[in-house]
């Protein structure tokens, strides 16, 4: 059965997938550009004063990766809320529970993401 707590968290959860999209987004760009003077200086190009410290900067380098690693993560394991509603409404449909106890919304946003799923692969097909 969905209770509130799970209807919030089912309401929260696109909010949450751009949050993650917003930080992979950042730490990429990050990455990358914290990446190209660490590569020249792999190919013995001078990209660090003598006062600076690269060692930081490779520290830094390697908290984008991991924050890089933490974003993508989140990105692919936390569903949309589309998803979410689908993963809660199509076992209730499979084991024949009572769906009008889900309301009416839940398995009309069920049949319409099943549906875009259909439509994405047969465009993909053409």
């Amino acid at each position: 059965m969905i209770d509130e707590s799970t209807m919030y968290w089912i309401t929260r959860l696109d909010s949450i997938h751009v949050v993650f999209n917003v930080f992979l987004v950042l730490f990429s760009i990050s990455f990358v550009s914290m990446g190209i003077p660490i590569i020249l200086e792999i190919f013995g190009v001078e990209c660090f004063r003598e006062d600076s410290s690269p060692r930081l900067f490779r520290y830094l380098w390697l908290g984008a990766l991991f924050g890089l690693f933490l974003s993508l993560a989140g990105y692919v394991l936390v569903p949309t809320t589309k998803e979410m509603v689908v993963i809660k409404v199509v076992p209730a449909i499979a084991n024949n529970r009572d769906v009008k106890a889900l309301g009416e919304e839940f398995p009309r946003m069920a049949k319409e993401w099943l549906e875009s799923q259909f439509k994405d692969k047969d465009n993909n097909k053409k």
